[in-house]
């Protein structure tokens, strides 16, 4: 299994998300923005499913990523 380095980032309302380290820059950008109604769908699109939805202690900061969906792989 390989490993993927994440980084953790917070959005404007105290949500934290785990995402691909290389990812981090665009998440900034579009956090950055503001909640302009393109803007904002456009952040949602590409990082509301990496946001944890509870407590970050709980969350590993590395993880089992496919490059080629830009998805964490889950378990079956």
């Amino acid at each position: 299994m390989a490993l993927t380095k994440v980084a953790t980032a917070r959005d404007g309302d105290g949500h934290w998300y785990v995402i691909p380290a290389w990812m981090k820059g665009g998440f900034n950008i579009l956090l950055n923005m503001g909640e302009e109604d393109d803007d904002w769908d456009d952040f949602e699109k590409t990082f509301s499913k990496y946001r944890t939805g509870g407590n970050l202690n709980l969350i590993q900061l590395y993880a089992d990523f496919d490059e080629s969906t830009n998805t964490f792989k889950t378990k079956k």
